[in-house]
């Protein structure tokens, strides 16, 4: 589906719910990230969390986010999630429908934003959905340490933080202020024509 079209519900924000490179930067151009959200703890029973929004498992099924116990299969000779100490690096997750179908599409001016972030939201679902497939377990989240952000951008394309703020606003969403790391957002060619492309690192229990 070519994501200047009808966004899927897959990727609109709940209701309540708020290419290397250095910094967080669009072909060169600084980002900014947004404010966490907040939960209350059904259970003083559970142990304590690791992470400042309290349960993420909970938080999956408060938002309705689709995420899958599944990790996304590699597509090429990759393995999605490596983890190696406490740390686990998830490769590029790009955007897909419920479908599975690729969200395709390229930045071009300011009104592509508003898809962009949607492509962005898709990414964040899929990179949540392959640490659920390998840690079988949210809860072992202890923070996200950094994410870069791809973004199919034309040369002339600015507005690349803004996109990524679709992926950094779900983890924001789910795991609080643990879900707001390090970031870099760069304009790129991505492959199959995706709108957005992101890899990440954690930090897991």
């Amino acid at each position: 589906m070519n994501i200047l079209g009808k966004i899927t519900s897959i990727v609109a924000p709940a209701p309540g719910g708020g290419g290397n490179g250095h910094g967080d930067h669009g072909d060169h151009h600084q980002g900014s990230d947004h404010q966490p959200s907040s939960l209350s703890l059904s259970s003083l029973s559970r142990p304590p969390p690791l992470h400042s929004s309290g349960f993420p498992e909970q938080r999956i099924v408060e938002l309705n986010l689709p995420v899958s116990a599944v990790a996304p299969a590699a597509v090429a000779n990759y393995r999605p999630v490596v983890i190696t100490g406490n740390l686990a690096y998830v490769s590029g997750q790009i955007a897909r429908d419920e479908s599975g179908g690729v969200i395709t599409g390229r930045m071009q001016t300011e009104s592509d934003v508003a898809a962009g972030v949607a492509g962005a939201r898709a990414c964040a679902i899929a990179t949540l959905s392959a640490l659920k497939g390998t840690l079988g377990d949210l809860n072992r989240v202890v923070r996200l340490v950094k994410a870069s952000v791809f973004v199919n951008s034309s040369s002339d394309f600015t507005a690349h933080p803004k996109v990524a703020d679709g992926f950094s606003d779900v983890m924001v969403e789910v795991f609080g202020e643990s879900g707001k790391g390090a970031r870099a957002a760069v304009g790129a060619i991505l492959p199959l024509q995706s709108v957005v492309e992101v890899e990440s690192i954690w930090e897991v229990s």
